[in-house]
């Protein structure tokens, strides 16, 4: 509560007033004052309000404290990261491994070896999107649980790795189901298991055993005798006691199983005092760490990019419809109406196969993240009437350039261009 500071001027009788002087009555009259909870500065009380409420903002102050943190990074100097695509886990996790103390108080450099490509930001989102996608450590929106992983302390280094990612204004992970952030952000042990965290294998075996009767239950228990056994419970399983038992396997095995890993990523999320500020904005760091956090829409990505129109009326009529089909374009890639022949390179399948382009497709080829960056509020979208190559982008501006405008009125064009930018983008695909 704000503690009253100060007498305030016209105090005093007015009596008192009229027998002062006319050099007390020249005096100048003093403003009401209180101080601030926050800072502990001194403001008049007209103003104090308003102050209170921009320093009390939790999303400014949570930008403003990794902006801080940053900006110091980028002092420090850069880190220079060289991966190689075809085998880019590898290369990642070695490079990160092989980091010292200094390297990860430095602002990354990232380079992939063949390619052209200077990082002012774009191949870094891009490094930390296909580490967070292609890494052993994340697992069905959980934690995987291995041995070798633990001992080399992986999960620790992603948990830096994530601490690094979100400095540098990407998304996060956004690859971890609640009940696990809410152990790393509050300590907090759940309640209950969400039907959405059980494995499929898990989720079958408690099927059976919920439904069994006291015919079947002895045959159900011998083909789920080794989960029950792994998960700690030993009993005799009987309709009597499933109860317990499946409260046992669904706490163990989406979990306790994981409390390691879990220790070691939040081990590494203290890098840069991540930890603490994203426990001290909650709802922030959830965002950024959950896979329900929201995704982006279509609206958000068109407003994302700002058109930067022509003087000319001429020019600018065929750039307000290259927009308008833009914005078409992402509508039909929200509604999953878009699909082409090329395969993921991080499917299992050799064989060429129809792939449904997505709006985190749309955003890693425009911007090298899934979702737009935490750090950067608008991209730009950019004309050029007189190239004659396809239309490209800048992942590091962020800006997406369109060519050959004259062709892109009509809605079929643009759609080629954009489908060629997402499938010829490094990482997307293979012929």
């Amino acid at each position: 509560m704000c503690a009253f500071v100060g007498p305030v001027a016209g105090n005093v009788s007015s009596k008192k007033k009229k027998q002062s002087s006319d050099t007390d009555s020249s005096l100048p009259v003093q403003k009401e004052m209180d101080v601030c909870p926050v800072c502990n500065g001194s403001f008049e009380v007209n103003v104090l309000e308003a102050h209170l409420a921009g320093l009390m903002d939790p999303q400014t102050d949570f930008e403003s404290a990794l902006n801080d943190r940053f900006d110091k990074m980028v002092l420090e100097g850069s880190w220079p990261i060289n991966v190689v695509r075809r085998h880019f886990n590898n290369s990642a996790m070695e490079e990160l491994s092989n980091g010292i103390i200094k390297d990860w108080g430095e602002k990354l450099n990232v380079k992939f070896i063949g390619e052209d490509g200077v990082d002012s930001g774009g191949l870094t989102r891009e490094f930390f999107s296909l580490l967070f996608e292609t890494c052993l450590v994340f697992e069905d929106n959980g934690f995987s649980y291995n041995a070798d992983l633990l001992e080399k302390k992986h999960y620790q280094l992603m948990g830096r790795a994530t601490s690094m990612a979100i400095l540098h204004g990407h998304p996060g992970p956004r690859n971890l189901n609640r009940t696990i952030v809410d152990f790393i952000l509050e300590n907090k042990e759940p309640e209950e298991i969400p039907e959405c965290c059980i494995q499929n294998e898990v989720k079958a075996a408690i099927e059976e055993i919920s439904t069994a009767t006291k015919e079947t239950i002895g045959d159900v228990f011998e083909r789920h005798s080794h989960l029950l056994k792994a998960s700690g419970y030993n009993q005799l399983l009987s309709v009597s006691n499933r109860d317990r038992a499946i409260h046992t396997m669904k706490f163990y095995y989406c979990f306790y199983k994981y409390i390691p890993p879990m220790l070691q990523f939040i081990e590494g999320l203290k890098l840069h005092d991540m930890l603490l500020l994203l426990t001290k904005h909650g709802e922030n760091g959830r965002a950024l760490l959950c896979c329900d956090t929201k995704s982006t829409s279509m609206s958000d990505v068109l407003a994302f990019f700002v058109p930067k129109f022509s003087k000319s009326e001429h020019e600018k009529a065929d750039e307000e419809m290259i927009v308008y089909n833009f914005g078409k374009f992402l509508k039909k890639v929200e509604n999953g109406t878009i699909s082409t022949d090329w395969v993921k390179m991080n499917s299992s399948e050799k064989s060429l196969k129809e792939v449904t382009i997505n709006l985190g497709d749309v955003l890693q080829a425009l911007i090298g993240c899934k979702s737009l960056p935490r750090n950067i509020k608008s991209g730009e979208m950019e004309f050029d009437h007189l190239s004659n190559q396809l239309s490209y982008v800048n992942t590091c501006a962020p800006s997406v350039i369109f060519t050959r405008t004259k062709n892109l009125v009509n809605y079929e064009k643009p759609e080629h261009h954009l489908i060629c930018i997402i499938v010829e983008a490094e990482g997307f695909g293979l012929a």
